[in-house]
């Protein structure tokens, strides 16, 4: 092997990234610096949209999650607030406070109400029993139409469920 050969045949063992596990493709990836392909950027995108739209409707799904817990809440206060009304005055029909729906009941208990009870004849103020920021309405898209109320005279009870906005008075 003369001179020349050998020197030929360390260079080209110098440069072959064969033994190192590159090749051909190995020496271009190392003379391409110019960044990242455009397929790269679009798959990259791609994934972070998947992500995206799935926290979205996660998101959206808990939120009204909890839109329908402060309805069920809310129902409960209320019940709470007409039957401590109905139990402290006597005044099971409602008679002394505005009866016509679930807001006018709702306005009536934010205030004391002045009742004489035909029964016994006492009177007094009764309340208040509802804070100024409780509402009648509800917040999800699954009880959009309001509340059921249920009013029971014979058995004295009041029951308010989210629902339809049906009212019942028996």
């Amino acid at each position: 092997m003369t001179e020349k050969t050998a020197t030929k045949v360390r260079l080209d063992q110098k440069n072959n990234l064969t033994k190192t596990g590159g090749g051909k493709i190995m020496k271009k990836i190392q003379n391409n610096k110019k960044g990242f392909s455009l397929v790269e950027l679009l798959i990259v995108l791609a994934i972070l949209a998947i992500i995206a739209a799935i926290s979205i409707s996660i998101f959206a799904n808990v939120l009204e999650n909890q839109r329908q817990r402060a309805d069920k809440g809310a129902a409960a206060f209320i019940q709470s607030a007409i039957q401590s009304y109905m139990v402290e005055s006597g005044d099971y029909n409602l008679s002394g406070i505005n009866n016509t729906s679930l807001g006018g009941i709702v306005n009536s208990l934010k205030v004391a109400v002045n009742f004489t009870n035909p029964d016994t004849g006492e009177s007094g103020n009764y309340g208040p029993y509802c804070k100024n920021s409780t509402s009648a309405a509800t917040k999800s898209t699954k009880y959009k139409n309001g509340f059921d109320v249920t009013i029971n005279k014979a058995a004295q009870s009041v029951q308010i469920v989210p629902g339809n906005n049906v009212w019942s008075v028996n």
